[in-house]
């Protein structure tokens, strides 16, 4: 893991603490812990930003929003039962290079895709993409599937092919792949950043939990990938401490974790207060 040396500012960080509580996680003010929208020490290398960016190779996939089924996954002869992503690719793709991809954490989402669609654009990963010339993305389930991002062999293999997905059709820079979520997207994002390290280049978790509840496990950890933790001490659904905890986790295995605990608008997601530090964090990211 690389800090880029073009962004090099690091994020203002707090530390305070509260006790845990169990309630559902949400994001937006609801309660559903299922709601996908709910959910070495670092060092200067002026070399970094050369280093990262190599691409898959991929070329050729369509531009703007659009709808993939992954393969291996699904009857595509049964829309109320389908493993597929949603796929944002801006008209300000680098024209002399790799694209990072941006991916959306979640758990549950609406069955319809025009639903879904909306709901993409309004959580900001439109507006994201066109920005910071990033491909955005969302793996999801739908009908009866409920994708949790555990340690289910058939999540990870969900995960692992949606990403090969994104490399086979776009130029994608396998260097720059970073997972944002919120609350129980957040400690999904969590997750996959401990399950997938060697594909990711960090992780954003808002206001999201140990996915582990304190009993870290050793492996698989099969690279270094770097974790922001988001998190207002006023948050009503979830308090300071499990993402504390979140954040313990990715230093006690000695990746890179930075803190944003001056976050201010409690359990909501607000793609204007949210989303640039996430980026800014990400930029400064890659693999090695």
């Amino acid at each position: 893991m690389r800090y880029s040396s073009l962004l090099s500012l690091a994020l203002g960080l707090s530390l305070s603490g509260c006790a845990v509580d169990d309630d559902d996680d949400s994001v937006g003010g609801s309660s559903d812990d299922d709601d996908a929208s709910d959910d070495d020490d670092a060092s200067d290398d002026d070399d970094a930003a050369d280093e990262c960016g190599e691409a898959s190779g991929g070329s050729g996939g369509a531009a703007g929003l659009n709808w993939h089924s992954v393969p291996g996954f699904g009857d595509p002869n049964d829309a109320d039962a389908s493993w597929e992503m949603l796929v944002y690719v801006p008209d300000t793709l680098p024209a002399d290079g790799p694209a990072p991809v941006f991916l959306l954490a979640g758990r549950r989402m609406p069955f319809a895709h025009a639903d879904n669609e909306e709901l993409f654009a309004g959580l900001g990963f439109v507006d994201l993409a066109e920005e910071h010339g990033m491909i955005t993305a969302l793996p999801l389930t739908s009908g009866d599937i409920n994708i949790s991002w555990t340690d289910s062999q058939e999540d990870a293999d969900f995960f692992n092919a949606a990403l090969d997905l994104l490399e086979a059709n776009w130029n994608v820079d396998v260097d720059r792949v970073h997972m944002l979520g919120s609350s129980a997207g957040g400690s999904a994002a969590t997750y996959l950043g401990f399950r997938h390290a060697g594909r990711m280049a960090s992780i954003i978790n808002h206001a999201g939990r140990n996915p582990f509840q304190g009993a870290w496990p050793p492996t698989p950890w099969d690279g270094e990938v770097a974790g922001l933790f988001v998190h207002d001490e006023n948050d009503p659904v979830v308090p300071r401490a499990p993402v504390e905890d979140a954040a313990l986790m990715f230093e006690d295995a000695g990746m890179i974790a930075e803190r944003n605990y001056e976050y201010d608008r409690g359990h909501e997601w607000v793609p204007d207060v949210l989303l640039p530090p996430a980026v800014e964090f990400a930029q400064r990211m890659c693999n090695e």
